[in-house]
């Protein structure tokens, strides 16, 4: 079964903002407010948009795109070149999906970083829609002190516990952390 050549490069371009490790740190660290997971789907649902708009546009639009994007919806400057670096991935992928080379594209894919599954639950929802995945991290925060195997203390992403930790506040309001062995 193949895949219309926008479905494909939508799938492609989910993998590279998966490895996209600024965008991460930014929708992580809510650098995009209580929307961010839903302003990074809106950053591929724009790329996705360029190139249904505009196909012959280079790679240095879309880097322009996304560092727009980056500056605009989460108030962060890519120093690092990252966004030159993603609109080149976004473009040469583009380039494979409409010819239709479902195999090259999966080779290509296959040959990026380890993806982690920070985005992947919102590029799974239907149509971009990150909703659900919202809703979720909210009904996450509501049990702070228990992890999914009922457990009390803090927990790794995996469900482990971890290090216990102690705050002490600094005469100049600073909030320490001291770490200790369980």
């Amino acid at each position: 079964m193949s895949a219309h050549p926008e479905e494909l490069f939508r799938i492609a371009a989910g993998r590279v903002f998966n490895t996209w490790t600024a965008l991460q740190l930014a929708v992580e660290h809510g650098m995009g407010g209580s929307q961010s997971y839903a302003k990074a789907m809106s950053m591929l649902e724009a790329a996705v948009q360029l190139f249904r708009n505009k196909p012959d546009a280079d790679w240095q639009e879309v880097a322009d795109l996304l560092g727009d994007m980056m500056d605009d919806e989460f108030n962060t400057i890519c120093e690092d070149d990252s966004t030159d670096e993603v609109g080149l991935l976004l473009w040469e992928f583009y380039r494979h999906c409409s010819t239709g080379d479902r195999a090259l594209v999966e080779s290509e894919m296959a040959r990026l970083p380890p993806a982690g599954n920070w985005l992947s639950k919102c590029i799974n929802q239907s149509q971009g829609h990150c909703s659900n995945f919202q809703e979720e991290e909210d009904d996450d925060d509501e049990d702070d002190d228990e992890d999914e195997s009922g457990h009390g203390g803090p927990s790794t992403s995996n469900g482990q516990h971890g290090m216990n930790n102690t705050h002490g506040v600094d005469p100049d309001g600073w909030t320490q952390v001291h770490r200790r062995r369980k």
